[in-house]
């Protein structure tokens, strides 16, 4: 009887540890489940136009906020860039990069594409919760004219930004394939030299061009800038 009942013990205590930890795992993707209950929530709601109006700012404030940090990557990517470059004002790298240094910035144009990325998803869970709102009948042809020229104007700024953006990624990918290059160069001129013991190799060597590699840097530069100006312009922030 001890011994049965010890073993039903045994059973719950392990039964409770299961179902804490089940709980627990729920608890910590709580956010996910919260944010899939307030969409169906969304789409339930009936909208006037105030409770409209304010919900498209706040779906655009999201999508602003993903655009704000492409914008932060990116301007750590062009520091760390110039870093890398021997001569960053006219985008020289003769000697090339370092292996290490190579893989972060190659991790940094990364994450301007994840950011580029889920600021795409945002902007597209705006466009639903806009189409659910706009057919509501409690909005009059006035209103749902007023908040139709606002989410264009959201639609517009964040296709512009999107485009900037992948430029400047792959802007910059061609940046970096120029400086592997370089390295690659470098790395074939210290070979030659050390196998020859004289320098007689070095002007037989392909160097990379200094001219390619500002023209990829100008072109970069202006991209950001671009990008730069239309997330921070009234039009966009206010939108």
């Amino acid at each position: 009887m001890a011994t049965r009942f010890a073993a039903v013990f045994a059973a719950t205590i392990v039964f409770g540890q299961l179902v804490a930890s089940r709980a627990a795992t729920l608890s910590a993707r709580g956010p996910i489940f919260t944010s899939k209950r307030k969409r169906a929530s969304l789409l339930r709601k009936r909208w006037d136009y105030g409770e409209a109006s304010t919900e498209s700012q706040t779906e655009w404030a999201i999508v602003m906020r993903r655009y704000m940090m492409v914008d932060s990557e990116l301007n750590d990517l062009e520091i760390h860039l110039s870093r890398a470059l021997d001569n960053p004002v006219q985008g020289s790298a003769i000697g090339g990069v370092d292996p290490f240094e190579a893989a972060s910035l190659r991790g940094k144009v990364e994450k301007v594409s994840d950011h580029l990325l889920a600021a795409s998803d945002d902007q597209r869970v705006n466009n639903r919760t806009f189409n659910d709102m706009v057919h509501d009948r409690k909005l009059n042809s006035t209103q749902r004219q007023a908040l139709e020229i606002v989410h264009q104007q959201q639609v517009t700024t964040s296709n512009r930004l999107d485009a900037f953006g992948q430029a400047a990624v792959t802007d910059a990918k061609a940046v970096l394939k120029e400086l592997n290059r370089a390295s690659a160069v470098q790395r074939l001129q210290l070979l030659r030299r050390s196998s020859s013991g004289t320098g007689t190799h070095h002007e037989a060597t392909n160097l990379p061009a200094s001219q390619t590699m500002g023209q990829l840097r100008t072109r970069l530069s202006k991209d950001i800038e671009a990008f730069r100006a239309l997330r921070q312009a009234p039009t966009a922030t206010n939108a």
